[in-house]
């Protein structure tokens, strides 16, 4: 990405306040790079989770697509918690997902 892991080491040790964002889970389901770069940048909150409980990470982890490791790594750059467990009953976490 244009802002690189530098500026989101940078942006966690100012700890500003981070935005849920929909759109950035809806973005790392839909394989767009850039649009999760944006949104992340823009201080979205890398571990909002959606209505079934699942955060961008699961929904990257989820899906079969070339661009995936390159979201995971730019979530984890901007602080996701690779850990994060759904909201459900099972408590499920992200690199589970990879598997299934």
């Amino acid at each position: 990405s244009a802002q690189g892991p530098r500026s989101a080491q940078a942006m966690a040790k100012l700890r500003l306040p981070r935005v849920r964002s929909a759109e950035l889970i809806e973005a790392a389901r839909l394989g767009e790079l850039r649009k999760v770069s944006e949104l992340l940048a823009s201080r979205a909150d890398p571990d909002t989770l959606d209505w079934r409980g699942m955060g961008a990470a699961h929904v990257c982890c989820a899906t079969d697509r070339t661009t995936s490791l390159a979201i995971l790594a730019e979530l984890l750059a901007y602080g996701a918690d690779a850990d994060l467990p759904t909201s459900d009953r099972w408590r499920l976490r992200p690199l589970w997902f990879c598997g299934n």
